[in-house]
């Protein structure tokens, strides 16, 4: 039995041009998902993700969303779905709760920490996760971009 990393990946091969998601008048091909989500296993393991650690994915529906998630499948990481509409309290609760390791955060959520807690933005430019994780493996480097910590 071959899991649905495989298939997208054994599809990739067989017809790269077909289209794979079809999301608000964007269409992802198979080549491009497949790609996109060796990226981002690639940098999640760069990055020390261990084999079965839980990867949150918090981000607005996208073909990104699914990029990430089968990018972490791919890693071996589990991918948990974190639904966008959480309050800080809930979301807090519910990384702590599922043990994650790491949170990947689309361009559509906005991310606020108390003192002492990490907060990471990933995919600020729109582009959902691919940039950043590219960033963060060394594939791409920055051009430019900005930090904030407390406001400053």
């Amino acid at each position: 039995m071959q899991s649905f990393v495989t298939a997208i990946d054994e599809h990739a091969r067989a017809c790269p041009g077909a289209v794979a998601i079809r999301y608000e008048g964007h269409d992802t091909c198979y080549a491009e998902l497949a790609a996109g989500s060796n990226r981002v296993a690639n940098a999640l393991i760069a990055a020390g993700g261990a084999r079965a650690s839980r990867i949150g994915l918090l981000d607005l529906n996208s073909e990104h969303y699914l990029e990430a998630f089968i990018g972490a499948a791919k890693a071996a990481c589990v991918p948990v779905g974190i639904n966008s509409r959480l309050a800080g309290p809930e979301l807090e609760f519910v990384i702590r709760d599922a043990r994650m390791s790491l949170v990947l955060a689309g361009h559509g959520v906005a991310l606020t920490g108390r003192p002492g807690a990490s907060v990471t933005r990933v995919g600020g430019n729109g582009a959902g996760t691919t940039t950043p994780l590219r960033t963060i493996s060394g594939l791409l480097h920055p051009r430019g971009g900005r930090r904030r910590f407390a406001g400053r």
